[in-house]
């Protein structure tokens, strides 16, 4: 009887356990329809397939070498769920066969790929180029819905707890933020001081006296050189179109455009050195400013 050992894997991006279920599906009704007894199964939960930097198939890789003459098959439900990088996982596929005889199995085709045979090779190339091609039409397609939310829309798309000075109200393109008054002093104060000249340190102290309750060492730095608190946040830059500041819509700045750039064309402690701190403006800077 033909023996094998499975693979499944999901990642963090909109996949969830449904997904495992329907490959231990797929799987175990492949190997129960095609008499293969089932040795091992390996799991990787909320893993990217853009490497091989995976816990359990890094198990998985270890369990073939010490028991492949035991192992005929490794099985996966779709070949995407073993990688989406097709060079990588085509020298991977042929490595395991060509030194432990083992060769892998897309079981929703129903395909047994043999790296040895030209035509064998060329399909289970083709259906990796698909799962490699699909990841870089969504990865594409994120960034694209990433660009206009925050360039074209104005939208602050971040998850995580707001920036200090801040909270968050609405969900989706409804979710904003909305200055929280009782933080809002301790920008300003930070602000303030600093055009004012008072040491740094000084500033860290009374910030936190006053209720900053970020504790990274370069926490003031920070809000001195985060462009949302004057209504700009940074968008990097898609394919052809440009990256740089953009204007937050519906959006009430803490401090005013002036106080920001007179703060970012000082020199900025970080990390105990002085770094001289710059941002570029879009062309419509200033054509908003005054909004602000």
């Amino acid at each position: 009887m033909k023996k094998g050992i499975r693979y499944l894997r999901y990642s963090s991006d909109g996949q969830s356990l449904h997904s495992i279920e329907r490959q231990d599906l797929i799987t175990s009704q492949w190997m129960n329809n095609s008499g293969v007894e089932i040795v091992d199964t390996f799991i990787d939960e909320g893993h990217t397939a853009r490497n091989f930097d995976r816990p359990d198939i890094k198990v998985l890789f270890d369990f073939i070498k010490k028991n492949h003459d035991q192992i005929d098959y490794l099985v996966v439900a779709e070949l995407t769920r073993f990688s989406r990088i097709a060079g990588d996982a085509i020298n991977m596929v042929t490595k395991i066969q060509a030194l432990y005889d083992v060769r892998i199995v897309s079981a929703s085709r129903g395909s047994i790929y043999d790296c040895m045979d030209h035509n064998s090779f060329f399909i289970m190339g083709l259906e990796f180029l698909m799962g490699n091609s699909e990841n870089i039409k969504r990865q594409n397609d994120i960034n694209a819905g990433i660009y206009t939310a925050k360039a074209v829309k104005g939208l602050w798309i971040q998850g995580g707890r707001a920036p200090f000075g801040y909270k968050k109200e609405g969900k989706n393109e409804d979710r904003r933020l909305v200055v929280n008054e009782s933080e809002a002093i301790v920008i300003r104060y930070i602000y303030d001081a600093f055009i004012s000249g008072v040491a740094l340190y000084k500033i860290k102290e009374k910030a936190k006296e006053m209720g900053l309750k970020r504790t990274a060492t370069t926490a003031v730095e920070r809000i001195l050189t985060n462009p949302l608190y004057y209504g700009f946040q940074h968008v990097k830059a898609w394919k052809h179109n440009p990256g740089g500041l953009y204007p937050l819509k519906n959006y009430e700045p803490i401090v005013d455009p002036t106080t920001w750039k007179l703060v970012n064309e000082k020199e900025v402690v970080k990390k105990g050195k002085f770094m001289t701190t710059r941002f570029h403006f879009v062309e419509f800077y200033a054509a908003t400013a005054e909004n602000y």
